[in-house]
């Protein structure tokens, strides 16, 4: 194992708050040249984290295929919501990250995106309000996927007429922070 260095750890924002920002990207696993992770905690390689930001944080850029890039999913504000929890038997557990966004209207291209990203391997991004972190799910080995869609339009006029959307994926850790910059496709607005 890796010599971390420990630190003490806890949130020091004088106004704590939750929230995700309601923009989420996604790009298939096909689009990338390079998809980097966060340094090893096993082993004394070059790539082995010396400290606990290190185990969470992807510092290297990801690189895309020329022409590529993220695809913007504005959501419902205050829909979407992160959790990572950890799975597995001793000694061979993960993390499961799942992301539920929802997508407001149904139009054609909302109905035609549930269709598409349905078999997709994906890396899928989203942004703490907060902090301001850009956090990632999916990976090359462990892409991001849709587990589940619903789309619904109620019977009430002030109903519910959304997507909702749930991207998940297996981890070694939990939803990794991000650092390089958000590369959009070219006609992404």
């Amino acid at each position: 194992m890796a010599d971390i260095k420990l630190e003490d750890i806890g949130f020091a924002s004088c106004e704590p708050t939750g929230a995700l920002v309601n923009k989420v990207y996604y790009a298939p696993i096909d689009y990338f040249e390079e998809i980097p992770t966060p340094k090893d905690l096993c082993g004394d390689s070059a790539n082995a984290a010396k400290t606990l930001d290190e185990l969470a944080t992807i510092a290297t850029p990801f690189k895309f295929k020329t022409g590529k890039g993220f695809h913007p999913i504005t959501t419902v504000t205050e829909t979407g919501e992160v959790t990572s929890t950890q799975i597995g038997e001793r000694n061979r557990r993960l993390f499961e990250n799942t992301l539920p966004v929802t997508v407001g209207g149904s139009s054609a291209k909302i109905l035609g995106f549930a269709r598409y990203i349905k078999n997709q391997n994906l890396i899928v991004l989203f942004q703490e309000y907060d902090s301001g972190n850009m956090r990632v799910l999916g990976s090359q080995r462990m892409p991001a996927w849709c587990e589940t869609q619903e789309h619904k339009i109620e019977a009430t006029a002030e109903g519910n007429n959304s997507l909702v959307t749930t991207f998940k994926d297996k981890s070694k850790y939990p939803a990794p922070i991000y650092t390089g910059d958000v590369v959009m496709f070219p006609d992404a607005p």
